[in-house]
């Protein structure tokens, strides 16, 4: 036997990134580097700031429909942010821009 019976073939969607119910959801912990923070001038600084909250803001064009960020008490983990949206893509494009500033 090969391929798929044809009653499964038919009601198969096409494939996608969206889901048709419910949004993806990631929840994610930053630490920050304390040496390499150090070896950063006040520009560089400055520029990883703007990064950052460029990244996060909730009212940027391309914001996921939900974000929440934190920040974190403790020695594991500096901030927090919960994403949420129907387009993963958008998602993963925020956790990128945070990790690259």
């Amino acid at each position: 036997m090969t391929g798929r019976p044809p009653h499964t073939a038919q009601s198969l969607p096409d494939p996608t990134i969206r889901m048709s119910e419910g949004w993806h959801c990631l929840h994610v912990y930053y630490q920050v580097e304390p040496a390499a923070l150090a070896q950063l001038d006040r520009q560089g600084r400055s520029q990883g700031q703007e990064q950052v909250m460029a990244a996060l803001d909730p009212a940027g064009p391309n914001a996921p429909e939900r974000l929440q960020v934190s920040v974190v008490s403790g020695h594991r983990a500096d901030l927090g942010v919960m994403m949420l949206d129907p387009d993963p893509l958008k998602i993963d494009a925020v956790h990128q821009a945070v990790r690259s500033s």
